[in-house]
């Protein structure tokens, strides 16, 4: 008998444990690390997650069926957990969803809502995950919704989802970035539906306007309108847009990244990847600013399209490289190394952003430190500061930077060839700043970092241009050079005079 009850028990137990996977969180039913909810339809999840390399622990809403874990929703945000163990999320005794660390008496976080209570009210009470990953508060005995994770977007919009204002209760419904790839707190970015005089969308940057949709006219003319349809919402109680998919197998998500970029991604299932469809402000675009960085994975690409600049690892390398290529080309061909001799590691830690100085300067991971920069002296006035200065990509193949209040180049690429001499570019001597413009190849085709055979013009009664190996004359030549010192019939340009700045 003693067996008998041991064994209903158990099964009892495990029959309770299985029922974490429904959709409901109950005042009887609360969720521990390790356990979900999952959505109706199996389309999302909620649960406690730590994202990238982070250990701190939120709780979350992300596709279910996506072997790549992507988050669309972050309760505790700017309240993470240190240790995910002891933390639970419950019904308390006021009707709120809350976020509780161990035995502590005050929740982490909590939806802070108020709910009309009464004896009964409590026990039929839930939280309910919904198949467009909208988790909602509800009495079982109502259908009124009393609070909703769509009224509290993080970074992403879902389609249903409303991005405006609510003119009855204030809440703004917006986007924020996250701090960082591993970091959901709230970051610097924010895209939300302006709706005085005629209604537009911003990305902002604190006050600053770094981009803006032009005004609704009733066509999203910078979404996909075949993929999605649109509600302009206008009345006394609230105005908003809401898009919403014909589609609804296809999975589709909005997003505003670390980087200020909005998105907008389909995903595609034969290839199991994420498909972004738009963007804005366009991330192919030619120029780096103060606003924008760039990490592995992300590059410019010049205004004809004929160059593109960004992370690279050559040949069977596993260092990484800033780098310029030629675009058009189906074999990769780079023409420009910035940190030939300071390579990156790791391919995921590399970022290449305009630091305080005004220099553009390549970081490996949180280093304070750049492993190459620039390295110019930029006198910073009121007039001139880091903010207004830009670089930008000609289709030259030219890396410049520009001061955007006089137009002049302060440093350009051009000045500082690595094993490639494009049309344009200088080989010779400046007399004024002793920059020596000339070509050093590369120390093998998995490298290239500088190597043994450099081409430069010497100074002499009759200017030559010579081929050296190891700074011993190798042999004259009319050409550019290769990277084993072999001369390049796509690289003919000599100078037949020292050029004096």
């Amino acid at each position: 008998m003693v067996s008998l009850i041991s064994l209903l028990v158990f099964h009892s137990l495990f029959i309770n444990r299985l029922c974490h996977a429904t959709d409901t969180i109950t005042y009887n039913k609360f969720l521990r690390e390790g356990e979900t909810i999952v959505s109706d339809g199996g389309t999302y999840a909620l649960g406690f997650f730590s994202p990238g390399i982070s250990k701190l622990s939120y709780i979350g809403i992300w596709y279910n069926k996506i072997p790549e874990k992507t988050v669309v929703w972050v309760a505790n945000r700017n309240n993470p957990m240190k240790d995910s163990s002891m933390g639970v999320l419950k019904i308390n005794e006021d009707g709120n969803l809350a976020i509780f660390n161990g035995n502590e008496a005050d929740p982490v976080w909590s939806t802070k809502v108020s709910v009309p209570m009464s004896d009964n009210t409590s026990s039929t009470l839930i939280y309910k995950l919904l198949n467009t990953g909208n988790l909602v508060l509800r009495d079982e005995n109502k259908e009124d919704i009393l609070w909703q994770s769509f009224d509290y977007p993080t970074n992403t919009r879902l389609p249903g989802m409303k991005l405006g204002w609510n003119l009855k209760s204030g809440l703004n419904w917006s986007l924020t970035s996250w701090k960082s790839r591993d970091g959901p707190s709230t970051g610097d970015f924010t895209y939300n539906f302006d709706p005085t005089g005629a209604p537009e969308f911003f990305i902002k940057k604190g006050l600053r306007k770094l981009w803006r949709s032009g005004p609704w006219n009733g066509l999203a003319k910078t979404l996909h309108s075949s993929t999605y349809y649109y509600t302009f919402v206008n009345n006394p109680d609230e105005i908003s847009i809401i898009a919403n998919s014909y589609n609804t197998s296809v999975l589709s998500r909005f997003y505003l990244d670390e980087l200020g970029i909005a998105r907008r991604l389909n995903w595609i299932e034969d290839t199991q990847t994420w498909s972004n469809i738009w963007s804005a402000p366009d991330d192919t675009t030619d120029t780096i600013t103060q606003d924008k960085f760039l990490r592995d994975g992300d590059g410019i690409v010049s205004n004809g399209g004929n160059f593109a600049l960004g992370f690279f690892s050559p040949g069977n390398s596993q260092k990484r490289y800033i780098g310029i290529w030629f675009n058009k080309v189906s074999l990769r061909t780079v023409v420009w190394v910035a940190n030939r001799d300071n390579p990156i590691n790791n391919s995921s830690s590399g970022v290449f952003k305009i630091n305080h100085s005004g220099n553009l300067a390549i970081f490996d991971g949180n280093s304070s430190n750049p492993v190459r920069s620039t390295n110019i002296s930029i006198s910073i006035t009121e007039k001139t500061n880091s903010s207004t200065m830009f670089y930008k990509l000609l289709d030259s193949g030219n890396l410049v930077l520009f001061d955007g209040n006089k137009g002049d180049f302060l440093w350009q690429s051009f000045h500082y060839p690595t094993d490639t001499q494009l049309p344009g570019m200088k080989l010779g001597l400046s007399l004024k700043s002793g920059l020596n413009w000339s070509l050093t190849s590369w120390k093998s085709p998995d490298d290239p970092s500088t190597g043994e055979f450099s081409y430069s013009l010497t100074r002499m009664e009759a200017p030559e241009m010579v081929l050296k190996r190891r700074h011993k004359r190798f042999g004259e030549q009319d050409h550019g050079m290769g990277k084993h010192g072999m001369v390049s019939p796509t690289c003919r340009a000599v100078t037949s005079s020292i050029t004096v700045l």
